[in-house]
């Protein structure tokens, strides 16, 4: 597949200005053209792969990636990475997601999920309007059921995060509408697992984001979540780069202290990921969407479709495999997790879903006799932690915790 005009551009400028070597380049032309579909948007995907692979760049590809002719776009409400023609930036142009007025920015803003669509969009100079959002998407200034929504505060791969006003009990929640309907025939699954988040809105723990309630309403599925302010560890290592290993280690305890809790109430994350750990105002880290990966599974055609259910780089081997998931699951992508905020950089990385796949059932992540920057004993934990074998990794999040500086016994 050809590269597009702009994806080209973009890398011929980071490679005038030394920010990468003719080689790297050449590798990351080959992953895009490889790896994304026809139709899509190959600079974002260029720029996201660069940041991933060096999140020190992040101000160097900002100032390179207005120069093909596009003006960087940040949407005030929810964050959106956005790029007009310069003639348009004059126009009243309004975010496809959240439908705020967006304005130039000045920082280009780099965020996961952003929709091809959009800025595509842009890209053709649509005025007033940079796209068309999903049919079941909640505008920002409407309620949902019971619920005021006041502005939104993020999106990920299942849905759009709202702060919101929980109009019986009067307090503050984050609330995740999700992107799909809960299908009739999985009434009863969708049932149990709302049973178990109303159980599980007893667990208060340090670590945890609280969930109040899992339901439908105006045929939207939704969770009601305790709201937290503060960044994700994925915002937290692409700003700061590779954490010192006191830190890392810290944040990860945090982390499994928070799992282990879960996992005495016979629950299993697993979607445990960067995005998924927030840090909180007093630095705290806060796991957050317990058993969504689950919902989707059982609620929706997606597994039908052969879809993805997970976050294919964090994702365990029994998960590739189509396998039941288990404390052990959790603890290999605690152990992926441990290596990215150490090392700012995706443990796999395949030009394809198969070649992905492909790495994690069978290849080490960290590999014995190998030479790696990071202290001995870290390696080594890393290593059990991510063994194939579910039965070879830690047995508990406890242990995996007390292998760790600053976790206890």
């Amino acid at each position: 597949m050809k590269l597009s005009a702009d994806a080209i551009l973009f890398g011929l400028g980071l490679m005038r200005k030394a920010a990468v070597s003719p080689a790297e380049l050449a590798e990351h032309f080959r992953a895009v053209s490889a790896g994304v579909p026809a139709g899509a948007d190959q600079l974002v995907a260029l720029e996201e792969r660069i940041l991933d692979r060096s999140p020190q760049l992040e101000s160097v590809v900002s100032r390179v990636a207005a120069e093909p002719g596009f003006v960087p776009l940040d949407c005030p409400g929810c964050g959106a990475r956005l790029r007009a023609r310069p003639e348009e930036v004059r126009l009243e142009l309004c975010c496809p997601l959240c439908h705020e007025a967006v304005v130039a920015g000045r920082k280009l803003q780099f965020l996961d999920q952003q929709p091809s669509g959009a800025l595509r969009a842009a890209e053709k100079g649509t005025p007033y309007s940079l796209g068309t959002t999903r049919p079941w998407s909640v505008p920002t200034g409407q309620r949902l059921a019971h619920f005021e929504l006041i502005r939104p505060v993020g999106r990920g791969g299942a849905g759009r995060v709202y702060e919101a006003r929980n109009l019986k009990t009067g307090r503050t929640v984050a609330l995740k509408v999700l992107d799909f309907r809960p299908l009739e025939s999985s009434a009863a699954a969708f049932g149990r697992l709302q049973r178990e988040a109303r159980a599980a809105s007893s667990i208060v723990h340090d670590n945890i984001v609280r969930v109040y309630d899992l339901g439908v309403a105006e045929g939207l599925s939704f969770i009601e979540m305790e709201f937290v302010a503060g960044a994700s560890l994925r915002e937290h290592v692409r700003r700061e780069g590779a954490l010192p290993a006191q830190e890392a280690c810290r944040l990860c305890v945090e982390a499994l202290s928070g799992l282990a809790r879960v996992h005495q109430e016979r629950i299993v994350h697993g979607d445990v990921k960067p995005d998924n750990i927030l840090i909180d105002e007093k630095g705290r880290a806060r796991l957050t969407d317990f058993g969504l990966s689950r919902l989707l599974e059982e609620t929706t055609s997606l597994s039908a479709s052969h879809k993805i259910v997970g976050s294919p780089h964090f994702m365990a081997p029994e998960q590739w495999r189509g396998e039941a998931v288990s404390i052990q699951t959790d603890i290999y992508a605690m152990g992926l997790v441990l290596y990215y905020a150490l090392t700012s950089r995706l443990p796999y990385e395949g030009e394809s879903l198969v070649a992905l796949m492909y790495k994690h059932l069978h290849e080490p992540l960290l590999e014995q006799g190998g030479t790696y920057a990071l202290p001995d004993y870290l390696v080594e934990v890393i290593r059990r932690a991510t063994e194939k074998a579910p039965e070879q990794r830690f047995e508990s999040a406890e242990e995996f915790a007390v292998a760790l500086p600053g976790g206890t016994g």
